[in-house]
């Protein structure tokens, strides 16, 4: 059996508004002396560099007729067998804007409905369908997508 290892392509605009976020913010925390301002903004810190390092570690791997989509909230599974649709779809315009700073989690996207988003991009996206929505950005969409119709 092979593995199939898909590292999607990370987009500037979603690193660099995490990292710009975690800069001001690192500012903020150095210049506040409020013992319980230093440590919210601490949690904040800790929750965004969280958020950059799974931007950067977010796979999606084929592997025994499933697929595996790892990300923030950890590895969702959905059986090849099961998949019912796939698409390509472009990101919806209001995650383009607010999806940004949340490149994963539930959406409910019109026409589609609820959705589960792991994102790393905003121009690689494909839609699966089981008995749930998904839309993740593999590199080469077109060749995973095969993969997935095998």
């Amino acid at each position: 059996m092979v593995i199939h290892i898909n590292k999607p392509k990370i987009s500037l605009y979603i690193a660099s508004f995490y990292f710009f976020i975690l800069i001001i913010l690192f500012i903020l925390w150095t210049q506040i002396s409020l013992l319980i301002s230093k440590i919210i903004l601490f949690i904040i810190l800790v929750t965004i560099s969280y958020h950059i390092i799974w931007i950067f570690n977010t796979r999606y791997i084929i592997n025994n007729g499933i697929l595996e989509i790892h990300s923030l909230y950890g590895i969702k599974r959905i059986k090849l067998s099961k998949i019912k649709h796939i698409e390509k779809v472009e990101v919806p315009s209001f995650l383009k804007f607010v999806g940004s700073s949340f490149y994963t989690g539930y959406y409910n996207i019109k026409d589609v409905g609820r959705c589960f988003l792991a994102i790393t991009n905003f121009y690689d996206s494909i839609l699966i369908k089981d008995d749930n929505n998904y839309i993740i950005t593999p590199r080469n969409p077109d060749a995973f997508m095969k993969l997935l119709k095998k």
